[in-house]
């Protein structure tokens, strides 16, 4: 006697039966992506092949001329007049750069007393009609504040260095009095009292005294040792473009 299936079976059936359905849709579809990159891929190779033919086939004619260089550019024939005209243009650059090295080595060598002496009158000069201005009495020359600024100024300039202090430390009042200015102490004035002011003003690169004199203006620091009150004298010293000026004051009250 044959009994239908139930519903429970025909179910596990089905279950059982549909991976294998799913499995068998899945490497059809596989076979055909295969199929469909093996054509893509022959086609590829057989369009490289037709161009690895087609090179093989071209004129060697063809080849040539594509590698051929590029033709040389003459260069433009230049004659005896134009030669000879620059030439010497040349000549007069090279002799207009000699000057010009000369004026800079005149003007950064050793200066004739005379020279020194007139730009030291002229910056005395300046000051003092600054200090006019202001209302403040003119600064005297001293020999003493003159030789010690001059002296430091050729130090820096053989040395290579720009500043108030030394490579040694030295100071501008230190300077000052070993050059023999305001060197007073309580043994050896004879005095009731004493007061000493020492000042440095430092300048580097100015062609004259006017750019010299405008610099330390235009400088709060720099003008207000030009225009102070306390300093009575004045000493300059100049070496190449180092510019020096030294200010002192030295005052004794008798017993």
């Amino acid at each position: 006697m044959h009994h239908a299936p139930s519903p429970l079976s025909l179910f596990i059936t089905i279950c059982l039966l549909s991976p294998q359905v799913v499995s068998a849709r899945y490497a059809e579809d596989v076979l055909q992506v295969r199929e469909n990159t093996d054509k893509r891929s022959e086609v590829q190779r057989e369009e490289q092949r037709a161009r690895i033919r087609e090179r093989q086939n071209r004129p060697k004619e063809l080849d040539a001329r594509l590698q051929q260089k590029k033709p040389k550019v003459e260069e433009p024939k230049v004659s005896q007049r134009q030669r000879r005209k620059t030439t010497e243009v040349w000549k007069t650059e090279s002799e207009s750069e000699k000057r010009r090295k000369a004026r800079l080595l005149e003007r950064d060598s050793f200066r004739t007393d005379a020279t020194l002496e007139k730009l030291r009158a002229e910056i005395v000069l300046a000051v003092n009609k600054q200090r006019q201005e202001a209302g403040v009495r003119p600064l005297q020359r001293n020999l003493k504040l003159q030789a010690s600024a001059q002296a430091y100024a050729e130090d820096m300039k053989n040395r290579n260095f720009f500043s108030h202090e030394s490579p040694e430390g030295e100071t501008p009042q230190n300077r000052i009095q070993r050059g023999g200015y305001g060197n007073v102490t309580a043994q050896n004035c004879d005095c009731r009292s004493f007061t000493a002011a020492f000042g440095e003003n430092l300048a580097r690169g100015q062609q004259t005294v006017e750019d010299v004199m405008q610099d330390w203006m235009d400088s709060p620091t720099h003008r207000a040792n030009i225009l102070t009150e306390r300093f009575k004298e004045i000493g300059i010293g100049i070496e190449g473009t180092y510019w020096i000026q030294h200010f002192g004051a030295v005052e004794t009250i008798p017993r």
